[in-house]
């Protein structure tokens, strides 16, 4: 479940790039727990 969310994180970025700056801010919680985790 965490692989899938990393995924999950990793093609969302993909798509800040095309422009979706809010989905960023989204994950940010997400990724500062992933480095907690690790």
């Amino acid at each position: 479940m965490l692989k899938k969310r990393v995924m999950s994180s990793v093609w969302t970025r993909r798509s800040d790039v095309v422009g979706e700056p809010d989905r960023l801010i989204e994950l940010l919680p997400s990724i500062s727990a992933l480095i907690a985790e690790a």
